[in-house]
Order: C-alpha cells, then sequence, then structure tokens
C-alpha cells in the first residue's frame, strides 16, 4: 500500500481513481477505509468481496473450490506460446504472456524451465490482506461482477474433461456460486452506495471474457466525475 501512495506523491497526484481484479479487491477496501481523501472512485473487476471470509469459508476450508485443469493437450511443447494458450482457455482471451513469463521461468529459446519461486505465496498473499470494516467504505464506488451461469460457462474446456475432471468441476462450480452469492450480498450491504453491475455468461477474469460490457461500465461510472 506505501507503494501505491509513493507512487501518488511522486507524480504530484493528490487524488486518483483506483480499479482492481480478484484479490486486489483487498488493496481497493484498505485504500478506501484508511486513505480515503486520496481515493476519488474505486472500480471492482470480480474483487468486491470480503477475502478473510472468502479464505475462512467452509467452502475454501474444505477444498472444494479446488477447479480442474484441463488436460495437456497433444501439440503442447512447453514454449510459452502454449502456456500462454493454457491460460487463455482457463480464463479468457487476450490472457498477457508478460504475466506468465512472471510466474514461470522459460530459457532462451522460450521453453518452460520452472515455475518462478516465491517462497510461501499463499501464506505471503493472505497476510497482505489487512482486515477492514467493509462499512467505512463510503467513496464512489464501481462493483462489476462476473456471474458464469453454468458449470460449462465456467470451465470452457469441459468437453475435453473426463468423468473425474466433470465430478471435480460440478463440485467447484457449486461451491464457488455458493460462497460468492453471499460475499455479494455482503458486500452490498455493507457499501449500499455501490453502483453494481453484474456480467451473465462471464467469468473470473471478466475484462477477458467480457471487455466490451466491463469497459462500457467503467466508462459509464468514471467519466462523469472527470467531466465535472
Amino acid at each position: 500500500m506505501s507503494d501505491l501512495l509513493a507512487v501518488l506523491d511522486s507524480l504530484g497526484i493528490r487524488k486518483a481513481s483506483f480499479a482492481a481484479h480478484s484479490g486486489g479487491g483487498s488493496e481497493l477496501h484498505y485504500l478506501a477505509v484508511h486513505h480515503p481523501a486520496r481515493v476519488e472512485q474505486l472500480v471492482y473487476l470480480d474483487a468486491a468481496f470480503d477475502y478473510h471470509a472468502l479464505i475462512a469459508s467452509p467452502e475454501n476450508q474444505s477444498g472444494r473450490l479446488q477447479t480442474p485443469e484441463p488436460p495437456t493437450p497433444a501439440y503442447d511443447d512447453d514454449t510459452v506460446r502454449n502456456w500462454t494458450l493454457w491460460a487463455e482457455r482457463v480464463s479468457g482471451p487476450g490472457y498477457p504472456e508478460a504475466e506468465v513469463r512472471a510466474i514461470h521461468s522459460f530459457d532462451a529459446a522460450g521453453l518452460y524451465q520452472r515455475p518462478v519461486k516465491i517462497d510461501s505465496l499463499r501464506v505471503r498473499l493472505d497476510q497482505g490482506m489487512a482486515a477492514v470494516d467493509l462499512r467505512q467504505i463510503r467513496v464512489p464506488t464501481l462493483a462489476i461482477y462476473a456471474i458464469p451461469g453454468s458449470v460449462e460457462t465456467m470451465f470452457p474446456y469441459w468437453a475435453a474433461l473426463d468423468s473425474a475432471g466433470r465430478g471435480r468441476a460440478v463440485e467447484s462450480y457449486g461451491a464457488v456460486t455458493a460462497l460468492l452469492s453471499r460475499l455479494r450480498a455482503q458486500f452490498q450491504l455493507a457499501v449500499p452506495q455501490a453502483r453494481v453491475v453484474v456480467v451473465p455468461g462471464g467469468r473470473h477474469y471478466v475484462f477477458l471474457t467480457h471487455p466490451g460490457e466491463a469497459e462500457h461500465a467503467m466508462l459509464e461510472f468514471l467519466l462523469p466525475a472527470v467531466r465535472k
């Protein structure tokens, strides 16, 4: 969080609008509660959740949120391109190759070597999610939520899964749907001023699966403040 404030200060920016995806929502929570004078507006891209409640949920603790991965295709050659294609199948078209390179090591020929080692990544992420009272978020807020609507939409590689993989997918879809429905309701109750946009058929990387809808919602929300 100090990095964000340092960037603002270095650029002479007193107040800014912020957008975040997924776990980055915890950073928006913290900014809004502890540094509201620096926040113009917040945009949550499938990120407006209480992450401590998510981590402590029975669905997460039981492992039911774990999702099946698509099987390795016959054309796989362990190149950056195929790792990026894999990420696109899982998350959505346009997944940045730079992110693939950030979490995996490749040689000069672009062949996969190993994952980038980050000690205790999950523990460090969890520790970095500071607990905040969501009711203290009072700045203008946009919460965009992706609602897959079916297990086949959530897992577009459904047809490639075997029976065991489909069983895991069905269990994961049910657990994710139930948990996120509760967390959405909790956020909307705590932050009643939030503008909520639901994208039917969207997946977690909603700005990749439905870029037009995500951009439209953001422009509708952000531009009136910019034009004042």
